[in-house]
């Protein structure tokens, strides 16, 4: 039996080389994006100030996922682990401190299809969110890669 693996969201921020050189107080909001590009999600705070949220996941079926006959949709699902790197900005959009985590998650194949049918339906805040503050900072916004990042999101917020 083989495994599958899946990984999505920016694999730039596992890099603690590349990382270790974002300094506070040094860096800008457009200087962040040159870094590391889009965030997965952008939060506004009181007085301007905001943090932006990197993620990355990587993920194996479980033993359930190679059920025969179509179980493994309804018992199967994907065991792995998420890097949160949080990057926080001052009113003046410059970096004062920055924070990673990493928890495991575990995510239901159902659930994945249910999740991926309300993303057709829904609208999705976070890539809302995220190409507003591009349009603030004058950067690209990469709709393909906000759907992306908005799978990761709702994973978190919904198993």
């Amino acid at each position: 039996m083989s495994s599958c693996s899946v990984t999505y969201g920016n694999k730039e921020i596992q890099d603690e080389v590349l990382v270790a050189k974002i300094k506070a107080g040094e860096y800008s909001k457009p200087m962040l994006y040159e870094r590391l590009g889009q965030p997965s999600d952008v939060k506004s705070g009181s007085n301007r100030e905001s943090r932006w949220i990197y993620r990355f996941r990587k993920a194996d079926n479980d033993m359930f996922a190679y059920a025969p006959m179509g179980a493994g949709l309804l018992i199967g699902g994907k065991n792995g682990d998420v890097l949160t790197r949080t990057f926080y900005f001052n009113s003046n959009g410059i970096l004062e401190n920055a924070t990673y985590s990493v928890e495991k998650l575990y995510t239901s194949n159902l659930m994945s299809l249910g999740r991926t049918i309300r993303a057709n339906l829904d609208s999705n805040d976070s890539q809302k969110r995220v190409e507003n503050e591009m349009k603030v900072i004058g950067k690209p916004f990469d709709s393909d890669l906000a759907a992306d990042n908005q799978k990761l999101e709702d994973a978190l917020s919904s198993d």
